[in-house]
């Protein structure tokens, strides 16, 4: 439930962005989308690395900011200024590259599963979802939860690896929900789109039920 409505703008190398709060807990998921170079913190940094790769397309019915890369994370909550701090260990100092990010509630759903080296090249899809307030959480995540168990049984089908309910976002509008899952390629996830059309056409019924409006990101892991 949203407990706090604030806007505040931060500075991020020359530019400026709004950050949202809207709640809080001890840890968080964050979706750290940008353009610059892979993401490498130190060991005493709030944040712990689980995931990176390249953004290599965005669609939706909403506009967000062009980014190049993606990163999941799981952070400590209340580190004001995340995504100044962030920003500053993709940037080379000199330009200001568009970047948001989002954070809440982590639903990991792979917690305990150890990273594969073979998980390079992975396709990723980040969804970014904005709810219509028509339908209950349980039900929409229901039929989520339908429409992934449904892919699991195609060969080329995803995985759904995590969801983040978003509590905080800077940079963007926040979106209600975050969800993160993956194929075992970029080619895997280009076959499901023109061969499974039975899925692709519930994921449009899904939105149109549930969703305001969303935004996909299309990603290669590295």
């Amino acid at each position: 439930m949203r407990l706090l409505l604030s806007t505040l703008c931060l500075s991020i190398m020359s530019g400026c962005a709004s950050t949202t709060d809207v709640s809080s807990s001890d840890t968080s998921g964050v979706l750290f989308a940008y353009s610059g170079k892979p993401l490498s913190l130190p060991s005493d940094h709030p944040c712990t690395l689980l995931r990176q790769g390249r953004v290599t397309e965005q669609r939706g019915a909403k506009a967000l900011p062009s980014v190049g890369r993606f990163a999941l994370l799981r952070c400590s909550d209340g580190a004001n200024g995340l995504l100044e701090s962030l920003t500053g260990f993709v940037s080379d100092g000199q330009t200001s590259e568009p970047s948001f990010l989002a954070s809440g509630e982590f639903n990991r759903l792979e917690e305990n599963r150890a990273l594969p080296q073979d998980a390079i090249g992975r396709g990723y899809v980040i969804k970014l979802s904005y709810l219509n307030g028509e339908t209950p959480l349980t039900e929409r995540e229901r039929h989520e939860d339908s429409i992934d168990d449904l892919a699991l049984t195609r060969a080329s089908g995803w995985r759904r690896e995590a969801r983040i309910y978003v509590e905080r976002a800077t940079g963007i509008e926040p979106p209600d929900a975050v969800g993160v899952l993956y194929f075992p390629s970029s080619s895997d996830r280009s076959e499901f789109r023109e061969t499974e059309t039975d899925i692709v056409e519930e994921i449009g019924r899904f939105n149109r039920r549930h969703l305001r409006t969303y935004v996909y990101l299309y990603g290669e892991k590295d």
